[in-house]
């Protein structure tokens, strides 16, 4: 008489280690899709579906390592006999799935919860399977955390705050001329855009940063920059500077006085990029003919950039680049 088998894969199952290993790959798609950042002008609806597409994109790659990972243990014949019956996608997604935490965050956040949704004895042994390490954990959570702020920034006011598009940055960094071991300052640093593209232009170079902004220092200081103070005169006389790049507040005349300033910190030989506002070249208030004086006694020279080249970041004024050195 023959003996009745379980309706279960058996340690080293090959058709099993073959679809695992399909659906993870198959996954790669849907995870980017999910991941993709926010493509239209920020609103507090758009913010929260952003982060419900973060949340089923961790969802996703959870997913994703737990097929590797049963794969794995297949194809090794170690899989644990409570995982062995698993045979579906949907199965593995639900024990390794974390929902949304509606204790966390107001009425236009989605929060993910900090434990999983199937605590089983089962489920917890996948999810040990797929636990990240501490270190990689907590760099997910550090950048998790710089998007969750510059979503809430990008629906702020923030007096004088418009990020410095990519295209005028590249302008920026090809004026500064970099080099590797230079110092390099962001004097009006608000969430870090040029000094990100200055890092990963040239390696070599440290960038120190000033930015009043309570918010965008916490930016600031999860993206790893050195914060040297909340203003320009608290470091007045320190001229240390290699290159200055800068993109300052254009009111009441603002950028002049973050143009003069910072050009303090610059050492003999450096040079100091900014973008400023046009009006210092027609008005004829003493601030802004003693400005073009100055300007011509530096060396200065100031290009236009293209209109529009603001738009991105909220605003259509028109903009110029100054170069020093």
């Amino acid at each position: 008489m023959a003996t009745a088998t379980l309706d279960r894969p058996t340690l080293g199952d090959s058709k099993l280690v073959t679809r695992f290993r399909a659906w993870a790959a198959a996954l790669d798609s849907q995870i980017e899709h999910a991941g993709r950042p926010m493509s239209q002008n920020p609103t507090p609806k758009r913010n929260r579906e952003l982060q419900s597409r973060m949340i089923d994109c961790c969802n996703l790659e959870r997913t994703q390592r737990a097929l590797q990972a049963l794969a794995d243990a297949h194809e090794a014949g170690s899989i644990p006999d409570s995982l062995a019956g698993l045979r579906t996608k949907a199965e593995v997604a639900g024990m390794v799935r974390k929902c949304t935490d509606g204790s966390k965050g107001g009425y236009y956040s989605c929060i993910e919860s900090d434990d999983f949704a199937d605590k089983t004895p089962a489920a917890r042994m996948l999810q040990e399977l797929i636990d990240l390490p501490s270190s990689l954990r907590a760099e997910r959570d550090r950048l998790r955390k710089i998007e969750e702020l510059a979503a809430e920034i990008a629906l702020s006011n923030i007096p004088g705050f418009f990020p410095t598009p990519p295209a005028v940055v590249d302008v920026m960094l090809r004026r500064a001329r970099l080099e590797p071991g230079l110092l390099v300052l962001e004097p009006s640093a608000g969430s870090g855009n040029i000094a990100d593209a200055v890092r990963a232009a040239q390696a070599g170079v440290a960038v120190h940063c000033i930015e009043p902004n309570g918010r965008l220092r916490e930016i600031l200081k999860l993206k790893g920059y050195a914060l040297i103070g909340f203003d320009v005169t608290d470091v007045m006389g320190q001229a240390v500077y290699d290159r200055v790049i800068m993109n300052p507040p254009f009111e009441r005349q603002q950028d002049i006085d973050h143009v003069r300033e910072a050009y303090t910190l610059l050492k003999p030989g450096g040079v100091l990029v900014s973008v400023m506002a046009p009006s210092f070249e027609f008005r004829q208030d003493r601030k802004s003919i003693d400005f073009r004086g100055w300007l011509e006694d530096v060396g200065a020279s100031c290009e236009d950039l293209p209109d529009g080249s603001f738009k991105a970041s909220g605003t259509g004024v028109s903009t110029k680049l100054i170069t020093i050195g």
